[in-house]
């Protein structure tokens, strides 16, 4: 719901020095608001349902770039900012999961213990790879059920 009327907003003209500021603002905008669907998500407030793969993606940026150019633009920039957001979640195989095991080596190193085994590395790693493909199965399983639905 939220979603569809942020984009359904009518296109305006700005000048040279607003659109500057509204290009700046933007990314922050909607990091806040990929933040706020995350919490939403982990509390239950808002359904996994809804989530999006690859075709649904495909999908909505296709329709977006039917309306207008700026709104292509602007789901790019939403794809982006997610992306980057999602890379640095502490999940395994990820940036943010690699950010993990080097804080749990240096707490390590503090305490005077060696770095984490290859083999507590490895099943990290695939744990988080594992999430991976079956976050991926279930957006891909919710976009196909999508287009069945209509």
């Amino acid at each position: 719901g939220g979603l569809i009327a942020y984009f359904s907003k009518p296109y305006r003209r700005r000048d040279l020095g607003e659109a500057f500021k509204a290009g700046m603002y933007e990314p922050v905008d909607i990091t806040v608001m990929t933040f706020e669907v995350l919490r939403k998500l982990v509390t239950g407030g808002e359904s996994p349902k809804g989530l999006s793969g690859p075709i649904g993606i495909l999908h909505a940026t296709y329709s977006f770039a039917d309306q207008a150019f700026g709104n292509f633009i602007w789901m790019l920039c939403l794809i982006t900012v997610n992306l980057g957001v999602f890379n640095l979640l502490p999940i395994p195989v990820l940036d943010g999961g690699h950010n993990v095991l080097l804080l749990i080596e240096v707490i390590r190193k503090w305490v005077g213990k060696p770095p984490p085994s290859e083999k507590f590395v490895a099943a990290f790693q695939y744990s988080g790879l594992l999430f991976i493909l079956s976050l991926f199965l279930f957006v891909t399983y919710n976009d196909i059920s999508r287009l069945f639905r209509g």
